[in-house]
């Protein structure tokens, strides 16, 4: 009798689940449709936009990108692919945003310890040696090698074909190809007239 009784619960116990989960499938079906109903196709670029998304007419918003609700985007704004507005957001006039790939060139070859940020793009044959640092968004050409714990900032540019020495630093674009060398760096033999200045003056000091 108790194994009757058993069975008994447990069908209803099983019909019961089945029931509640067609009626919460069916719930967020409804609310996913209506929320679906919300958003539109931008029509510069393919991307997705909410209703209630104040937009300006000149806005870019590329295929896989998506603005949510009440977010602003003033005139000129660039949304790149896969990036996400959230609700709410207000983003200014002439804006760009979008992530580009970390990219690094056939043929590089890559220390230990080196730090590579978002962004990045690193051309074929260059040598980054250990404990180099570069900042997100920089470029670097091809056959550039960078010395031990050389610093490259973000958004900086470097020509390929350039060697920097040793605990260098890059604080601008390196436009030409050669030698660079110091901190902040410069062509190589500014560096080293440099150092000659500094240890012809510590050497009048200590005299």
């Amino acid at each position: 009798m108790a194994v009757k009784r058993f069975v008994h619960y447990y069908r209803l116990t099983k019909t019961y689940k089945q029931d509640f989960g067609r009626f919460c499938n069916l719930f967020s079906t409804k609310s996913d449709i209506e929320s679906r109903q919300q958003f539109q196709k931008w029509h510069n670029g393919g991307g997705i936009f909410h209703q209630s998304a104040c937009i300006d007419s000149t806005v870019l918003i590329e295929v896989g990108a998506i603005v949510h609700s009440k977010a602003v985007l003033g005139a000129n704004v660039c949304i790149g692919s896969g990036t996400v507005v959230g609700p709410a957001v207000t983003i200014g006039q002439s804006t760009n945003i979008g992530w580009r790939d970390t990219v690094i060139g056939d043929h590089s070859k890559i220390d230990n310890l080196v730090q590579i940020g978002h962004n990045v793009a690193i051309g074929k044959s260059c040598m980054l040696c250990g404990q180099v640092g570069i900042a997100g968004s920089a470029t670097i050409g091809d056959y550039v090698t960078l010395g031990g714990r050389v610093a490259v900032r973000d958004h900086v540019s470097i020509a390929s074909k350039v060697r920097l020495a040793a605990n260098s630093c890059v604080f601008k674009d390196i436009t030409e190809p050669g030698d660079y060398g110091g901190f902040p760096a410069v062509p190589i033999h500014e560096w080293r007239r440099q150092v000659a200045n500094q240890i012809r003056s510590s050497k009048k000091r200590t005299s």
